[in-house]
């Protein structure tokens, strides 16, 4: 199965701000919907607690979120206490719903849920924000001479990057 992390950064590699995301490009969210939909996304619970009520659980995805409390629960989403449990449950296709491709799932947060995935990925999707921001989430640093851009679309004000991780030397 294919990881896959998926985010919009700043400049100083800024996240989020007090929950929510500092900056709204509309443009950034349809390609999060284009490129997620039919896989399984993984994120913190802070992540899916940030996620607008109207829209949560994300539509035609499999939400996979991870949290520390015993007794979390929401409807139509799949609780985990580690990103070892989720991958491995992805890998064995559980839960398993007809709909959902399990060749490739994304990481779509939050900070501490894209530090502990970053080594085991092999893809990125990132919108690099062309300015600095004030916030208390940041993305992981990245070490870019891994990683292999494949695709670039510039915008005004910000990017749309595709990365793939270099196969390791022996």
């Amino acid at each position: 199965m294919e990881l896959t992390l998926i985010a919009a950064l700043a400049k100083n590699n800024v996240i989020g701000k007090d929950g929510q995301t500092p900056w709204y490009i509309p443009e950034d969210l349809q390609r999060f919907k284009l490129l997620t939909v039919g896989y399984p996304v993984i994120m913190g619970r802070k992540t899916y607690e940030s996620i607008p009520e109207k829209v949560r659980p994300l539509k035609k995805r499999l939400n996979v979120v991870l949290t520390q409390q015993d007794d979390y629960n929401s409807n139509g989403i799949y609780v985990v206490h580690s990103l070892e449990d989720a991958l491995s449950s992805l890998q064995e296709k559980r839960p398993f719903q007809e709909e959902i491709n399990y060749d490739r799932a994304f990481v779509i947060g939050g900070g501490s849920i894209y530090r502990e995935a970053l080594p085991r990925a092999n893809r990125l999707e990132l919108t690099h924000v062309h300015k600095e921001y004030e916030g208390d989430t940041l993305f992981p640093k990245v070490n870019f001479d891994e990683w292999v851009e494949t695709e670039h679309l510039e915008r005004n004000g910000y990017s749309f990057s595709t990365y793939i991780r270099k196969p390791k030397r022996e």
